[in-house]
């Protein structure tokens, strides 16, 4: 643990296995709980920062086996601090798993931002999954108010969301929502992008909506397939707000990957401000007479 105390930040937490230009070996954690938060009622703190790193020339598995990373504000007052995971592939609990930055998480105060919380793997068969009771990752905004955080999830090879377990959200309050990056076969391969949960970015009170973007790098038939269920919002707040901008893009490789949406998406105004923005984008390194399935 790296935790502040009833003031300032939580503390720095690094653990690191990069192979110095040889072969990596990668890590393996055990039954485990890392935290860096920041107990605070005063504005002005964070969370600290954790970084989880088996990259490198030549990068590493990583495997966690149980247990949690928490890097929150989880006082009335204070932003969501970082946690920073990197490495060939990713193996996590059999169970439940939470990795989490969110703003304050006690109500009645002052609340705060959510931090970043960025998981990704560099290999081609570096799969990220994430299914009910799996793996979490949580940056939200305070429960007294606060901006949403970041999520990142970039898989080498294919990413699948089978559940609600990616949030960002502002929860109450004034806040914006935040930011969730899904990305899949970044290590040059052809997986796939598969979403059938809902996604929410959306802000709270005066906030605007915050964005979702999703993004793959195939040729692969179904590139990238947003079943009915999995819905996709980054709406203004209840009361007032600018809509928040939505992404869905397949850059192909110079191939003709196919984009599918069966679900809706939103990214609405409240009051007189302006619509948000929607991209459905199948054209990179596509001829037109190839186009994706939109």
């Amino acid at each position: 643990t790296a935790n502040s105390g009833t003031a300032g930040s939580g503390g720095a937490i690094t653990i690191t296995a990069q192979g110095n230009g040889i072969s990596n070996g990668g890590l393996t954690i055990g039954a485990f709980n890392i935290s860096s938060t920041a107990s605070n009622t005063v504005a002005g703190s964070t969370g600290g920062t954790i970084t989880i790193d088996a990259g490198g020339t030549t990068p590493g598995d990583l495997t966690l086996s149980s247990g949690s990373i928490n890097a929150a504000a989880i006082g009335k007052a204070g932003a969501g601090g970082q946690i920073l995971i990197t490495a060939k592939t990713f193996t996590g609990a059999a169970g439940a798993q939470t990795f989490t930055a969110n703003g304050a998480t006690t109500a009645g105060g002052l609340g705060g931002a959510g931090g970043t919380v960025s998981l990704t793997t560099l290999g081609t068969t570096g799969n990220l999954t994430f299914g009910a009771g799996g793996l979490s990752l949580s940056a939200t905004g305070g429960k007294a108010g606060g901006n949403g955080g970041t999520i990142t999830a970039s898989a080498g090879g294919n990413l699948t969301v089978t559940a609600s377990n990616l949030t960002t959200g502002a929860l109450a309050g004034t806040g914006s929502g935040g930011t969730i990056n899904l990305s899949a076969s970044t290590a040059g391969g052809n997986g796939t992008l598969s979403l059938s949960a809902a996604l929410s970015a959306n802000g709270a009170g005066t906030g605007d909506g915050g964005k979702i973007n999703i993004i793959n790098n195939s040729t692969a038939a179904n590139a990238i397939v947003i079943s009915a269920t999995g819905t996709l919002d980054a709406n203004a707040g209840g009361t007032s707000g600018k809509g928040g901008q939505i992404l869905v893009q397949n850059n192909g490789n110079g191939g003709a990957g196919n984009i599918t949406v069966q679900s809706a998406i939103t990214a609405n105004n409240r009051g007189a401000f302006t619509g948000g923005i929607i991209k459905i984008d199948a054209s990179g390194g596509v001829t037109p007479a190839n186009a994706g399935t939109i």
